[in-house]
């Protein structure tokens, strides 16, 4: 099955997050809640409950985070992307983050952009094209021209739906060998100290 390749520039709008002046503290009288790289993750998307409030009077018109946005982590060690399904009033991502905003919700759905965007194909462009040694970095224009395989939206729900389960699952085994690891763990102390049976 052949797919029409696209730039991400032709679906999504790719802006940087919102500018700090100085590093990011509480201001619990703040206005708005800012996302941080503590905040996301891969699998489990954004943990809004530890992000903090800021405040961004005196900014020019905060572009506030919109529901089905996706960060895309484009600085560092690991380069990911997390959808945002569900969004606080009055959000913004940090300026570690690439804030990708679909233009073309009748091409790309967000989970299958959030998909693409950790898949191998894309990571083997990152590589390639990255920036920097000591903090590799994807640089904004390199981001937006990484090329997508496009899918009809039907083959795109397929793809999401197989990847929520395998997450799941993935999830569950981690939960699993957390469990097994704390037990043996125990059963081995207990073994130096003489108390097992």
């Amino acid at each position: 099955m052949r797919f029409k390749t696209i730039n991400l520039e032709a679906v999504t709008d790719v802006k940087t997050g919102f500018p700090l002046r100085k590093a990011a503290k509480e201001d619990f009288s703040g206005d708005a809640v800012l996302v941080q790289m503590k905040d996301v993750d891969p699998l489990a998307g954004v943990n809004w409950s530890d992000a903090i409030k800021i405040n961004t009077k005196g900014s020019r018109n905060p572009d506030w985070l919109k529901e089905d946005d996706v960060l895309f982590v484009g600085r560092g060690s690991r380069f990911f992307a997390v959808h945002v399904s569900s969004v606080k009033k009055h959000s913004v991502a940090s300026p570690h983050f690439y804030v990708l905003r679909n233009k073309k919700a009748e091409k790309i759905l967000p989970e299958f952009l959030v998909w693409f965007l950790n898949s191998t194909p894309a990571h083997k462009f990152y590589t390639s094209n990255q920036e920097g040694s000591a903090l590799p970095y994807l640089s904004r224009k390199t981001l937006a021209a990484l090329p997508i395989k496009l899918p009809d939206l039907e083959t795109q729900k397929k793809i999401i739906n197989i990847s929520k389960c395998w997450n799941h699952q993935r999830q569950l085994l981690e939960e699993l060998t957390e469990q097994k690891d704390a037990y043996i763990n125990a059963l081995l102390e207990q073994t130096l100290e003489g108390e097992a049976a």
